[in-house]
């Protein structure tokens, strides 16, 4: 079986101040917040088919720090073919080039050059065509629950309530992770609700 080889030509990004990625940098944590926020409200049931709209899979945030690398790393020569168009720089007296160090939704590390390729988490992702973050955030999901309070509660400080949003989010998304067996997903969404049953202000209000 052969299959195309295709790349995403498209992604919503952003430049920020230096912040190495395999550190204990705080503010990895207000990133690795964010990325739940925005897997949690992808969630939402799909109008069709009411299953998850979008995997947290399909949600991923990779970081990039600018670095060098082990070409070690970067092109491995035993049991590999290289298939890369872009002829890469030539290393240093200790094997090192101009690349970048990587983090994968906070859980896999990597190391790239130009001209590397970096490949989604699983098989199969969703690309859907008018999908927009920004016109997303700003107007498609207004009207779910907890819109706008999730979306503050990023822009303040962080308190121990916060944190127990984020660890409800963050459990929750693991329930809808891909691939994933009922009964770790039942577990998974178990332990989200008993963190979300804390906060009264993430309840309905009763009529």
């Amino acid at each position: 079986m052969r299959r195309m080889i295709c790349g995403v030509k498209s992604a919503s990004y952003a430049v920020l101040p230096g912040i190495e990625v395999h550190s204990a940098d705080l503010r990895l944590n207000h990133l690795a917040n964010l990325r739940e926020v925005v897997s949690y409200l992808y969630a939402a049931p799909h109008d069709v088919f009411e299953n998850v709209f979008l995997s947290p899979e399909e949600t991923s945030l990779v970081l990039f720090t600018p670095s060098r690398v082990s070409v070690s790393l970067t092109r491995p020569e035993h049991h590999t073919e290289s298939i890369s168009t872009t002829p890469g720089a030539a290393p240093d007296q200790h094997h090192y080039v101009p690349g970048y160090n990587g983090l994968y939704n906070f859980r896999h590390a990597f190391w790239v050059q130009p001209g590397s390729r970096l490949y989604g988490p699983k098989p199969h992702m969703t690309l859907n065509i008018s999908q927009d973050l920004s016109i997303d955030l700003e107007h498609r999901m207004t009207g779910l629950p907890y819109h706008h309070l999730l979306l503050d509660i990023l822009d303040k400080p962080e308190t121990s309530t916060s944190r127990r949003i984020f660890s409800a989010l963050r459990w929750f998304n693991a329930a809808n992770e891909n691939g994933l067996n009922p009964s770790q997903a039942l577990l998974n969404l178990a332990v989200a609700l008993k963190r979300s049953y804390a906060f009264p202000s993430l309840q309905r209000p009763s009529a």
